[in-house]
């Protein structure tokens, strides 16, 4: 990325803002520049009174493929003061969303991993695109999970929180949500957008009658089961075939235009 190329892209649409990790090139890996380009927007918008909620997303083909491997491998060579004084910035920025008083979705296409899957972990909803994986691989480098477990415990229980810390697998998006990781899973596939199709499906080739999805089902005790019916009590407003205005689309490929629109969906539910 070029010293002129803002490491976070913003849009407003209204009171909504839109919030574009935009390290593509990277997959949108989390290092200095970006972290710090984050926290000034959301101090930025939090300031705003014309700003009520605000959509996380990656440019590309990812959410955040977590941490970048060259500021990991610069930590290996730093002194233990300058790798806490990191963590505690990637902290500040998790505990300033968490807290925040505008309302955060995170609108997740692609990877969501370590660090990347902990933003979509401390933002108020999480709505995932089909394909979408999650998952908190720090284990595999050797690290602990330190500054996401906490956030991580509180949304989806210590037994689950373990599994994801201690394997450190990547989970698809159905399963996140059966979790209580994910709010909302967007169907669809490669060139679909919000208007196509009719089934709705958890994971490919898996079809569902109106009624039987696992997210139209009472979640089991302990998996989140406060905070959805709240959710799907606005159903039909959140239903992801509905269609966007046509002029408001862009160039985004067809899954990622739907999980966006969902996004932007429950933020304008919201605001209302």
């Amino acid at each position: 990325m070029s010293s002129s190329t803002p490491a976070v892209l913003s849009e407003r649409r209204g009171p909504l803002l839109l919030l574009r990790l935009n390290r593509p090139e990277a997959r949108n890996a989390l290092n200095g520049e970006l972290v710090a380009a984050l926290h000034t927007e959301l101090v930025a918008a939090q300031s705003d009174p014309g700003v009520r909620c605000a959509v996380l997303c990656g440019a590309g083909k990812v959410f955040s493929a977590g941490a970048d491997l060259k500021a990991l491998q610069a930590l290996g060579a730093a002194s233990s003061e300058e790798n806490r004084a990191d963590s505690q910035r990637l902290a500040d920025l998790l505990h300033l969303i968490y807290t925040s008083r505008l309302p955060i979705v995170a609108a997740v296409e692609g990877a969501a991993v370590a660090g990347g899957a902990g933003l979509a972990s401390v933002c108020d909803l999480v709505v995932a695109g089909e394909g979408a994986r999650l998952g908190y691989t720090e284990v595999r480098l050797g690290f602990v999970a330190a500054v996401v477990m906490v956030f991580l415990v509180r949304a989806v229980g210590e037994k689950h929180a373990r599994e994801l810390l201690l394997t450190g697998r990547l989970v698809p998006a159905a399963e996140a949500w059966r979790m209580g990781l994910v709010n909302e899973v967007v169907p669809g596939g490669a060139g679909r957008g919000p208007g196509a199709g009719t089934g709705r499906r958890d994971r490919p080739g898996q079809q569902h009658r109106p009624g039987e999805h696992p997210r139209d089902a009472e979640p089991a005790a302990g998996h989140g089961a406060g905070r959805r019916p709240a959710l799907r009590r606005g159903h039909e407003r959140l239903d992801p075939h509905h269609r966007r205005p046509e002029g408001r689309r862009g160039g985004l490929p067809g899954q990622a235009r739907a999980v966006l629109a969902c996004a932007a969906r429950v933020g304008r539910m919201i605001l209302t």
